[in-house]
């Protein structure tokens, strides 16, 4: 999965030009999206009855917080 922007932006301050970055360029966004999909993909590969379908929604939902947290709101 590619989320990378490849779009520069740019502010200033006091005159000196400075380069915006994008959430996506944070590590912890980075990692978390790895890890999220690490766990659904293991999540979909368990042979479970349905009795525990809302500890996997449990889970699915925990692994994606961190990452949803960190990027900003429109």
């Amino acid at each position: 999965m590619s989320l990378r922007s490849d779009r520069k932006e740019f502010f200033k301050v006091n005159g000196d030009a400075r380069k915006l970055f994008s959430f996506q360029d944070l590590k912890v966004w980075q990692k978390s999206v790895g890890f999220a999909e690490k766990v659904i993909r293991t999540i979909g590969e368990l042979d479970t009855p349905r009795k525990h379908y809302r500890l996997i929604e449990q889970l699915e939902a925990a692994s994606t917080s961190v990452s949803m947290n960190t990027c900003p709101v429109k």
